[in-house]
């Protein structure tokens, strides 16, 4: 007897212009299945949502010769696109004497469906984890690229315009008229309440920005989990085949890049928070130096 599921989740980011719906509602509120969330503040101007996503397989039967495999994955995201995954596609593809092979969807049509692997439940089942994990794994890497190009290009815009303006000493102790133009300017609550929706908005970006890439690294963690706990649970009686070993190999070098992916996610909220405290701090000190140099010029 042999029994086999494995269901993996993650994220994707993409830039369609309009948002993305899963057509499956979850509950009587008419809400798809899948959370769609849209972050186009991290890169303005261009639509931007993350899908939710999931791929499950599950084999099961009474030998190896008496078996059934089901497969399902998400690709409400590029729904209309030419990238988006469809089992129509494959059988056409499967009747055209030019394509030369009936290709699998299983396994994202790499394998053909006549390959002797279709003969051994545990090979093909080893080898749509490893044809299905790479394109999740690239998804992921995609992401986390995204998120981290938008966050480091916001710091550097917003650092260089959060820098202090203040007119210098000299220009201070300039005649009577000017300076009391001056203290206007700087002083008035038009100008005060400027910088404070500035600041306002840039703290709310940064707490938008920590609390989407600590989810994501929550979300990641999920996906390793998975393919930790797959390794782990299977492991001994995959390691009969020659071709468990190849997966595991795999696997582990897929772990192993989406631990790094997880790690920039928990750098960049942290490197959030030292932002947005660099900006007070910065803010703060514009303020104190500007009443100085005005109480100097009085003196």
């Amino acid at each position: 007897m042999c029994q086999y599921s494995l269901h993996i989740p993650y994220y994707v980011w993409r830039s369609p212009p309009q948002e993305a719906q899963h057509p499956r509602q979850a509950n009587k509120d008419k809400r798809g299945l899948r959370k769609t969330r849209d972050v186009t503040f991290l890169n303005p101007g261009e639509p931007c949502y993350l899908h939710e996503a999931q791929v499950s397989c599950v084999l099961a039967g009474s030998d190896k010769r008496n078996w059934v495999a089901y497969f399902l994955v998400d690709t409400y995201f590029d729904a209309g696109g030419e990238a988006q995954e469809k089992v129509q596609d494959y059988y056409e593809e499967g009747l055209d004497e030019d394509c030369g092979m009936n290709a699998d969807p299983f396994t994202y049509g790499v394998k053909n469906g006549d390959d002797p692997i279709f003969f051994d439940p545990t090979e093909y089942f080893l080898t749509i984890v490893c044809t299905r994990m790479a394109p999740i794994a690239n998804e992921w890497t995609n992401l986390v690229d995204k998120v981290k190009t938008s966050i480091l290009a916001y710091e550097r815009v917003r650092g260089e315009t959060s820098e202090p303006q203040s007119p210098s000493l000299d220009e201070l102790l300039i005649d009577s008229k000017n300076h009391y133009r001056l203290l206007h300017k700087h002083t008035s609550a038009d100008e005060q309440n400027l910088e404070n929706e500035n600041l306002q908005e840039l703290r709310t970006w940064v707490a938008n920005a920590r609390g989407l890439s600590n989810m994501l690294s929550k979300k990641l963690s999920e996906t390793v989990e998975v393919c930790e706990d797959f390794r782990r649970l299977h492991a001994r009686h995959f390691r009969r085949t020659l071709r468990s070993r190849d997966v595991f190999s795999t696997l582990q070098e897929i772990v192993a890049e989406l631990r790094s992916r997880k790690s920039t996610l928990e750098s960049l909220a942290s490197r959030c928070d030292s932002f947005a405290e660099d900006v007070s701090l910065g803010c703060r000190s514009r303020e104190r130096k500007l009443v100085f140099r005005l109480l100097l010029t009085h003196s």
